[in-house]
């Protein structure tokens, strides 16, 4: 811990520095407050900064240095992977079977029922989902049970739509 308001003093001292769009998330999971003369105040313990600076003619690296370069292969391994997770979510099996899993683990037989669909649907889309690294399947009593891998990739991504559905653009406060 610091004497200084995190993260206030970043956003000043990055601010100062000429860095723009500057985003702020919170990676608490539980809510940490101060109590201070004037109230009680939020001070977050975990949070990352996300900010960039305006292009500039000034160069920091060597004229001959292709600064694109990197960020092509970046960009282009990134594309496939937000595609390749995007084209599986755009399925509306997948997104019934994460939203089952978010409460409760699920068998493939569990997953046909709840979707009205063959066995062999459901496995095909359960596999499909694993690929991904969405969820996970363990053997519990001789039965392959699914479950989610990170619970909190689904709770961001209902409050990710929420936002796009309802024009809201506030990052900040997650």
């Amino acid at each position: 811990m610091s004497k200084e308001f995190r993260p206030t003093w970043d956003i000043g001292i990055l601010s100062k520095l000429g860095f723009k769009d500057i985003d702020i998330r919170f990676m608490d999971t539980e809510v940490y407050r101060t109590d201070t003369r004037t109230g009680s105040i939020h001070t977050p313990i975990g949070f990352a900064i996300c900010a960039r600076l305006p292009y500039s003619n000034v160069s920091l690296v060597d004229s001959d240095y292709d600064e694109l370069k990197p960020v092509e292969g970046i960009i282009d391994r990134m594309t496939m992977d937000i595609t390749d997770v995007w084209h599986i979510l755009s399925n509306e099996d997948c997104i019934k079977i994460l939203l089952s899993l978010y409460t409760v683990d699920l068998t493939t037989s569990q997953t046909a029922e709840l979707l009205g669909c063959s066995y062999t649907l459901a496995s095909h889309d359960l596999n499909k989902l694993k690929e991904t690294g969405l969820i996970d399947s363990a053997k519990v009593n001789g039965e392959k049970v699914f479950f989610l891998t990170n619970r909190e990739v689904i709770k961001d991504l209902c409050i990710l739509t929420n936002r796009i559905t309802k024009g809201q653009s506030d990052t900040t406060g997650l």
